[in-house]
């Protein structure tokens, strides 16, 4: 890993559906990082449509894995945490940031989309993903997420107004955070975009070209490509807005290709590009 930033990526693998650690791992790698796997979960396929997976918790191999980590004396770059199978695996994450002290911490609190929770998620779950987004120093909610750390009703809409005000009450909830970027705001008829929120500076609205299909992934996509733009030396509204076009091209590819929706974006053709966007300044 000389050389390359290492990231420690804590949260499911699904075997079927392109969504979290299946789209995680590619996509920093492209990006320049060294990305390591840390399962929270097997699952048989993801949670999007595909019916109800088959599921193996796999919290004792991920302690395990932490233990063998710490006797080796094994750091990392960055702690990115996602999706939870329980409100009990946050203390894995928090294990993981004891062990990499001066890792950048970056927290997916995946447990909602579309206003609603994932069937799976608990409100102990989504305690135990605020608890994580405290000790973070990055967030990337969806509009559906971020209305719920801050207490709000998740159901409510997702205007790109209520996104700002959002953003900018996570950064005063939450004290620790420098950054959290709430994702799929709408602003004005048929305008998407993300909103960056910096500590110190007004949050932007940042649109994208949106596609008109939801696919699942999507989120897991765009912070795997945040993150390793972020490590890579990107300011967090320069790594936002490349993983939203890095998503947005890869959504559109997928429609054009007439793809089944709930097996999620084909990505894979785009990462040499993404490789070459995270090294030279984009033009808008």
């Amino acid at each position: 890993m000389a050389g390359q930033h290492s990231v420690l990526c804590i949260q499911d693998f699904s075997c079927v559906g392109r969504s979290s650690l299946a789209v995680v791992l590619p996509t920093l790698a492209a990006a320049g990082a060294a990305p390591c796997a840390l399962p929270t979960a097997l699952l048989s396929t993801h949670f999007g449509g595909l019916g109800t997976p088959a599921c193996s918790d796999e919290s004792a191999f991920a302690l395990a894995a932490l233990g063998h980590y710490e006797r080796l004396g094994l750091s990392f770059d960055c702690v990115y945490s996602g999706y939870l199978s329980g409100p009990e695996q946050a203390a894995l994450v928090e294990r993981a940031y004891a062990q990499s002290p001066a890792a950048l911490r970056v927290a997916d609190p995946a447990m909602a989309d579309h206003g609603r929770l994932y069937s799976a998620v608990t409100p102990e779950v989504c305690a135990a993903q605020a608890r994580l987004c405290a000790a973070a120093d990055v967030i990337v909610p969806n509009t559906t997420e971020a209305a719920l750390l801050v207490q709000e009703d998740g159901a409510a809409g997702a205007s790109g107004l209520r996104a700002v005000r959002h953003a900018a009450l996570l950064l005063q909830r939450f004290a620790r955070l420098r950054c959290a970027v709430v994702t799929g705001a709408a602003q004005g008829t048929g305008q998407r975009g993300n909103v960056c929120a910096v500590r110190g500076q007004q949050p932007v609205f940042l649109p994208y070209e949106a596609a008109p299909q939801a696919y699942p992934g999507t989120g897991d996509l765009f912070a795997a490509a945040f993150t390793g733009a972020l490590l890579a030396g990107r300011s967090e509204q320069s790594a936002a807005s490349l993983a939203a076009r890095f998503v947005s091209l890869a959504a559109h590819r997928t429609l054009r290709a007439g793809a089944d929706p709930r097996f999620g974006v084909q990505f894979e053709p785009l990462l040499g590009a993404l490789a070459e966007w995270v090294q030279r300044p984009l033009q808008y």
